[in-house]
C-alpha cells in the first residue's frame, strides 16, 4: 500500500483561534484547477468533482473500489469491504460488490432508520445534557461531551450495541481516529474485531429486526462475506464518531464563531432556517473534505490536467464547496468563502450526487437538527468560549477534539430536561 493511496493532506492535530480555521494544507480548501503531486491527482473544482461522482453509475473514468490499490493477499482494515470501498467493477474486471451493498442498505435508510430513532437520538440528546448540566460548571467541551458521544450512542443504537459497552468502544474509537488516516491504512485492533465478533454471534443466536439483523441475514443468504459483515459493524460505529459526530460539533462551533446561537434559539422551531442553516454548516465544515478515487483510465480534466490510468485521486469536497458553482447561479448569493446560513440554493456536495449519494445523509442531519434544538433551549445564554482552545485534527475527517462553551449553569438548572 503507498503513501498516497490513503494521504488526504493529513496533519497533526493542532490548536486554532476560530472553528473557520482548519488544520490541512490551505490549497485543498481553495477551488481551481486539478493538479498531481507524489502521484496523487488532487481535483477541486466543483464541475470536476461533481463529474467524477457521477461517473460512479459506470465507472469509466474512476473507481472506489479498494480492489485497485489494496495489495493482493493482504487483508486490510475491514472498512474498506463496506460500501464505500467498493465499486460497480474491480480493478480485474469482474462486477463489483456496490450494487449487492446499495440494495441491502438502501431500503433500511430511505424506510426505516430515520424515523426510527428519532425518539432515541432525542432521548440521547437529553441524556448528555442532563450530564452536563449536573456537573455544575457551567461549561462543555461541545465535542467529546455532547456531539461525539451522541453520534455513537445513535449508531449503537442502529446496530444494537449494549449502553454498558458505549464507553469503552468510544475510548477505542477514539484512539483510532486520531491516527494518521483515521487508522486505516493499517488492519483494526484485534480487541475491537473480537468484540464486534461476539456482538454478532449474540445477534444470531437472539435475532431482532434492526439493521445488523438485516446484515447477518444477508451474510447468511451469501449476499455479503463474513468480512463484508464485519466491515459493516465497524465502518457504521467508527463512522458515527467522524462524520455525525463532526457534523454536530459543526453546528454549535460555527454558528457560535458567527455570533448566530441567540438566532438560533429565536428560530430553533422554524424547520426552514434550521434547514438553510444546517445545509451551510455542512459545506463550509465539510466532515469528510475528500473523497479517495483511482482513475481506471488515462484522462484529461478541465483545464488540460492529465491523469494516468491506475493514479489515486482526491475529490476534494472542501474546495469545490467553495466554488460559485455552489450558489447554482444566483448572483444575489454572498460569495462561498463566507458563512452564510441564508444561502440559498446551496448545492453542496459534502454527502455526494447522484448513484453514490450518502445514505445516511437523512440520518445526519436529523441528530445535528434534534442536538441543537434541545442544546440551546437547555442551556441558556450558550456561547462559544473564546478564552479557550479550539483544536481540529486533520486524517479522515477534519475532526475536532476540543471546542469549549460556555452557558447559564442557574437557569440551566432550572430548564434542565427530565429523565
Amino acid at each position: 500500500m503507498t503513501g498516497g493511496s490513503l494521504s488526504y493532506g493529513d496533519a497533526p492535530a493542532t490548536v486554532h483561534a476560530k472553528p473557520s480555521d482548519f488544520p490541512r494544507d490551505p490549497r485543498f480548501r481553495v477551488p481551481g484547477a486539478a493538479f498531481v503531486e507524489d502521484g496523487v491527482a488532487h481535483v477541486r473544482s466543483y464541475r470536476d468533482v461533481r463529474a467524477m461522482m457521477l461517473d460512479g453509475a459506470d465507472e469509466l473514468e474512476f473507481s472506489r473500489d479498494s480492489s485497485f490499490w489494496a495489495p493482493a493477499g493482504t487483508r486490510i482494515h475491514a472498512t474498506w469491504s463496506f460500501i464505500w470501498g467498493t465499486g460497480n467493477r474491480r480493478a480485474d474486471g469482474l462486477p463489483g460488490r456496490y450494487p449487492a451493498w446499495r440494495e441491502i442498505l438502501e431500503p433500511y435508510f430511505r424506510n426505516r432508520a430515520t424515523d426510527l430513532l428519532a425518539p432515541a437520538v432525542q432521548t440521547h440528546t437529553r441524556d448528555l445534557v442532563r450530564q452536563i448540566v449536573d456537573k455544575g460548571a457551567g461549561e462543555v467541551n461541545m465535542a467529546t461531551e455532547l456531539a461525539y458521544p451522541l453520534a455513537l450512542r445513535t449508531n449503537c443504537s442502529l446496530l444494537g450495541i449494549p449502553a454498558e459497552h458505549w464507553g469503552w468502544l468510544s475510548d477505542q474509537l477514539g484512539e483510532v481516529i486520531r491516527a494518521p488516516r483515521g487508522g486505516l491504512g493499517e488492519r483494526e485492533p484485534e480487541d475491537v474485531e473480537a468484540y464486534l465478533w461476539d456482538l454478532i454471534t449474540a445477534r444470531a443466536a437472539h435475532p431482532g429486526d434492526g439493521l445488523l439483523d438485516v446484515l447477518i441475514g444477508a451474510r447468511d443468504a451469501r449476499t455479503l462475506t463474513d468480512l463484508e459483515l464485519l466491515g459493516s459493524v465497524w465502518s457504521l460505529t467508527q463512522s458515527a464518531v467522524e462524520d455525525a459526530g463532526t457534523n454536530t460539533t459543526n453546528t454549535f462551533a460555527l454558528l457560535g464563531e458567527y455570533g448566530l446561537l441567540d438566532q438560533a434559539r429565536q428560530r430553533v422551531d422554524d424547520d426552514t432556517w434550521l434547514h438553510w442553516a444546517g445545509e451551510e454548516v455542512l459545506r463550509f465544515g465539510s466532515p469528510f473534505p475528500a473523497r479517495p478515487a483511482v482513475a481506471v483510465t488515462d484522462l484529461t480534466l478541465e483545464g488540460g490536467v492529465r491523469i494516468a490510468a491506475g493514479s489515486p485521486a482526491r475529490l476534494w469536497i472542501s474546495a469545490a464547496n467553495r466554488d460559485p458553482e455552489v450558489n447554482g447561479g444566483n448572483d444575489q448569493a454572498s460569495d462561498p468563502s463566507i458563512f452564510d446560513v441564508a444561502r440559498a440554493p446551496n448545492r453542496h456536495l459534502s454527502f455526494g450526487v447522484g448513484p453514490r449519494m450518502c445514505l445516511a445523509a437523512r440520518l445526519a442531519r436529523m441528530q445535528a437538527h434534534i442536538a441543537l434544538r434541545d442544546v440551546v433551549r437547555a442551556l441558556p445564554r450558550l456561547e462559544l468560549d473564546p478564552s479557550q482552545p479550539f483544536e481540529r485534527h486533520a486524517g479522515i475527517t477534519d475532526g475536532v477534539l476540543q471546542a469549549h462553551f460556555r452557558f447559564d449553569q442557574r437557569e440551566a438548572l432550572r430548564c434542565r430536561p427530565e429523565a
